[in-house]
């Protein structure tokens, strides 16, 4: 296996703004290549490659591998934009990210094994432990099927979630099994209304070897962690609507009519003036939301010491806002695009669609948050999510 660059040293690093930049100039091939990945169920090829040829797969990346390791807030901006180009192709780069982080607990040996030829190495992550792992002679087997595995097409390795067993199968903990792709089985079961094209499909393991280094067990979670990845997926989120806010703009300074209206020219008719400044004014609101969460975020992975309730519960509570003001952002969008916009053909009823089904992932629970929060303002820490 062919080893990758040395350590990259602060001058070689792009700033926040030249990647935000990178990640606005792939946009036009991103949505060219929107429909296909849609219809595939997979991200495009060409949208991969632009990923790959901007740096921008390789963002969380560790310096001593190649990568740029930007900050939560850094990524955040750049998946808005490649959102808004692709929603399918920003999830399954927000997914990359994330496992940047579950990477961190690997041992050398394993992170050579993923980045020692490729820095733009792509994984599979799963963070519910639905397999197992059991100690054999030089490390373990592991077994069981793992879902809603997005981007697994473009991905080399699977970072599993797993319950370790031990000899007489009595579960001792949580482990991390790290698996080439091709040792796995695919289910393609994936076919749903939105996010269709991030390829999220099952995969199965029928008593794959993982060598000893490429196991963690007893897996510590880095306190913001989790955290961090769900302001990633809102970021896409967010970024899906912010596309298709441009596209609705576009429209509306076209010259075009309002139907059955005496209204010739919708870009000079004040209630459309209003419409559209109050779906904007949501996304704003959103966004505001994201970028505190992301400083607060950012504060808890450099301290490494645990949430306190109260914290974790208002944060949680502040996504869930912030995915609420996007969905009634995108019902006004879709208001002043007409029923033409449900048109299969055309791209705005499918920014919708993923909107509305990414904005429904588990991470992103919309109702637990809400008790959560009104628990810890009465003093009650005994929280309901897992999620700090």
């Amino acid at each position: 296996m062919r080893e990758t660059t040395a350590t990259m040293d602060s001058s070689t690093i792009p700033t926040r703004e030249e990647i935000v930049a990178r990640a606005a100039a792939i946009v036009p091939v991103l949505r060219e290549n929107s429909t296909l990945t849609e219809k595939d169920r997979r991200v495009a090829d060409a949208s991969i490659q632009a990923l790959r040829a901007s740096g921008l797969a390789r963002l969380a990346t560790e310096r001593q591998f190649g990568g740029y390791e930007s900050d939560l807030l850094t990524q955040l901006l750049a998946l808005i934009r490649i959102g808004s180009g692709c929603s399918s192709t920003g999830w399954v780069e927000a997914i990359l990210l994330a496992g940047r982080e579950m990477i961190k607990g690997l041992t050398e040996e394993a992170k050579r094994d993923v980045f020692g030829a490729d820095p733009d190495a792509h994984m599979f992550t799963s963070q519910s432990p639905t397999g197992t792992i059991t100690k054999v002679p030089g490390g373990y087997v592991a077994n069981g099927k793992w879902g809603f595995c997005s981007g697994s097409d473009h991905a080399a390795w699977g970072f599993l979630m797993c319950l370790a067993k031990d000899d007489a199968g009595v579960p001792t903990g949580m482990a991390m099994a790290v698996v080439p792709k091709e040792e796995l089985i695919k289910h393609d079961v994936w076919h749903v209304a939105g996010m269709s094209g991030t390829g999220s499909n099952t995969w199965e393991a029928q008593d794959v070897f993982v060598p000893e280094h490429r196991a963690v067990l007893n897996v510590a979670i880095r306190p913001g962690s989790t955290t961090a990845m769900s302001l990633t997926l809102l970021a896409v989120v967010l970024g899906t609507a912010r596309g298709a806010q441009e596209f609705v703009v576009d429209q509306l300074t076209s010259g075009r009519a309002v139907t059955y209206s005496k209204i010739a020219d919708a870009a000079q008719s004040p209630i459309v003036h209003v419409w559209l400044a109050e779906a904007v004014a949501l996304f704003d609101r959103a966004e505001a939301l994201l970028r505190d969460a992301a400083a607060t975020t950012q504060g808890w992975l450099d301290a490494g010491t645990p949430v306190l309730p109260l914290d974790g519960a208002r944060m949680r509570y502040g996504i869930a806002d912030a995915l609420e003001s996007v969905r009634l952002g995108m019902n006004k969008l879709l208001d002043l695009g007409g029923a033409s916009s449900f048109a299969a053909s055309h791209p705005l009823q499918r920014m919708w669609r993923d909107v509305e089904v990414g904005s429904r992932h588990a991470q992103l629970n919309n109702y637990v948050p809400r008790e959560d929060y009104g628990r810890t303002l009465l003093g009650n820490t005994d929280v309901l999510s897992i999620i700090e």
